[in-house]
């Protein structure tokens, strides 16, 4: 038992209420969990290369480090898609910009579950005039053991996995259409 839970036929009992499958981050077990602690730690380590190295990149040969191979697979195939020219992605998504100053992240995990977390992520970046702030919120999911990005959804509201689904899908219409 751990601090007034107790477990009940295989579910948690919190305070006289079930908890099983997602829980909601304000849980004293999710804020418990090892693995909203390792969500938590992936996406500050992927921030982490954004106060030491300004030319880092997740993107390209780094990209299976970061993302789920779904979303490796739908980058690669936008750039393949407009042969070196930009393609859906015009900016960076790990911060929603094209350049930043001095970038700083306040990381917490909003929804878990074994296989997934939901994270919502506020940027401040004190290092551009006027400093700024966004929020961003990532779909994580396990691969082999590890977390990776499935979805970022920015701060306009936009899932990059949807954008680069549309572009990849209109630029083969396009492709298709001018091959007739």
């Amino acid at each position: 038992m751990i601090a007034g839970l107790v477990c009940v036929a295989g579910l948690v009992v919190a305070g006289g209420f079930a908890l099983s499958g997602r829980l909601p981050v304000d849980t004293p077990l999710a804020k418990l969990s090892p693995d909203a602690v390792e969500a938590k730690a992936f996406l500050t380590a992927l921030y982490d290369h954004y106060t030491v190295d300004s030319d880092w990149s997740p993107m390209g040969v780094r990209a299976a480090d970061w993302f789920a191979p779904s979303m490796v697979a739908l980058m690669q195939e936008d750039a393949r898609l407009n042969e070196g020219y930009t393609g859906a992605i015009e900016a960076d998504p790990i911060c929603d910009c094209q350049d930043y100053g001095k970038l700083t992240a306040d990381i917490k995990v909003i929804n878990l579950t074994q296989t997934s977390a939901q994270a919502r992520v506020v940027l401040s970046d004190s290092g551009v005039t006027p400093p700024s702030t966004l929020a961003l919120v990532y779909d994580l999911v396990k691969v082999k053991g590890g977390w990776r990005i499935h979805d970022i959804t920015g701060s306009r509201g936009e899932s990059l996995r949807h954008r680069l689904i549309k572009s990849n899908a209109d630029m083969k219409a396009q492709d298709a259409q001018s091959s007739l």
